[in-house]
């Protein structure tokens, strides 16, 4: 008698992973072979062996000390900023580099740079951050970081006003009553509820997506068993899905199918990706003055005279016209705005899931279609919040009025058709 479906596939996927990250660890190597073509215009300068070194152990006395006892000057939340630069050595990647820097340095942020290739092809960037994942995780939970914000090398840094905090979920802060109805009670004759959960605590990773789908330029990921989980299923899925086409952006391509597995999907939201990770086009900027940093991605060897008139332009502006200060900026509104939408929908969605459970014979096609549509908006529109919020609204309508209103109204457009 063989073994049951369920464990074979467990044990399939398991040797699958075994086998990817040994793929993985044979294409190691002491010293990166990645060409990065010189600057346009100017002469590769580069980053010293010395300030390699500090690289390596985060960038800055304050950001390593932040680091260290586990405190940041951005509201206490512990986060590290990550990137690969390698190759040969651009001026250009540097300057840019140089930017987040000292970013990090202005609100206590910790920069790692991988500066040696380890990984052949694309898989240098998800064995590097696998790796910082692991190293935190071992740390006690007071000393470990909270988030790794990744940044591609070809960005700017271009309003270092805006900490990257603002974008994490909110801090979770019990209100009164949740406090008092977790309390243990000798009296409550239903016994404590429970301490109160964070409703924000299975998100682990916030990322953006672009006209091609997920893209990894910028994206925020939480030190977690589940981030590491999620990387090396991804790192491993060459090996255990081979009829699958991955393409030149293979580990982005192979993240987003595990961000589309049910096992990870509810771990990921999307955010506009302007917020983070605004693009250079070649017609020119996408974004405003006041984002916070610019990206050049798809542009190949056009990026270089691109990325030296943005450093020329900020340099004559002085940055006055790109550092916006935060409160000028519509970032707390927006991002508050997200946060607050997002719990408002998940509340609705689960007294809608509720209401189902309790009378699944009598809910009508009307309630059953639009609490799919919610389910849909909050898994995969949550960087279109407008579409959340709509969705929201038609299902609160249609748990007041029991689909009716939505079923006249769908009979009147028929009629009108």
């Amino acid at each position: 008698m063989g073994p049951k479906p369920g464990l074979a596939r467990s044990l399939v996927l398991a040797f699958g992973i075994f086998i990817g990250l040994l793929w993985l660890l044979q294409s190691f190597q002491s010293h990166g072979s990645l060409r990065v073509p010189a600057a346009h215009g100017v002469r590769p300068l580069g980053a010293s062996k010395a300030s390699r070194s500090a690289e390596a152990q985060g960038v800055g006395a304050a950001a390593t000390k932040h680091h260290q006892i586990g405190e940041s000057s951005s509201g206490g939340r512990r986060i590290t900023k990550a990137t690969m630069l390698y190759g040969p050595e651009n001026e250009l990647l540097e300057s840019a580099l140089k930017t987040h820097q000292e970013h990090g340095e202005r609100w206590g942020y910790p920069v790692q740079v991988l500066r040696y290739q380890i990984a052949r092809a694309r898989w240098s960037k998800p064995s590097y951050l696998l790796s910082l994942l692991v190293r935190e995780l071992a740390k006690s939970p007071e000393e470990r970081t909270e988030w790794i914000m990744w940044f591609d090398a070809d960005t700017i840094l271009i309003n270092p006003s805006i900490p990257v905090d603002i974008f994490l979920p909110p801090p979770f802060l019990p209100s009164a009553a949740d406090l008092a109805a977790s309390a243990p009670s000798w009296y409550s004759s239903g016994g404590p509820k429970g301490p109160p959960t964070d409703p924000f605590a299975h998100i682990h990773l916030i990322a953006s997506r672009d006209q091609n789908s997920l893209t990894t330029g910028v994206f925020f990921i939480r030190v977690s068993e589940w981030s590491i989980r999620m990387l090396t299923k991804a790192m491993a899925f060459p090996m255990y899905v081979q009829n699958v086409e991955l393409g030149i952006n293979a580990d982005q391509v192979a993240m987003a199918y595990m961000l589309n597995d049910p096992e990870f999907r509810a771990g990921a939201v999307y955010q506009p990706r302007t917020w983070f990770n605004a693009y250079e086009l070649h017609d020119g900027f996408e974004g405003k003055p006041g984002d916070m940093l610019v990206h050049f991605p798809g542009l190949d060897d056009d990026r270089w005279p691109h990325m030296a008139a943005w450093f020329e332009g900020i340099a004559r502006d002085k940055s006055l016209r790109w550092n916006v200060p935060l409160d000028k900026t519509p970032y707390l509104a927006e991002t508050k705005a997200y946060w607050d939408e997002w719990l408002a929908a998940r509340s609705v969605r689960f007294a809608a899931e509720a209401q189902f459970r309790s009378d699944p014979q009598g809910a009508s096609t009307a309630f059953n279609d639009t609490l799919a549509y919610l389910r849909f908006a909050l898994d995969e529109k949550m960087d279109e919040p407008h579409t959340v919020r709509d969705a929201r609204v038609k299902m609160e309508i249609v748990m007041t009025t029991g689909g009716q209103e939505s079923q006249q109204q769908q009979q009147q457009q028929q009629q009108q058709q």
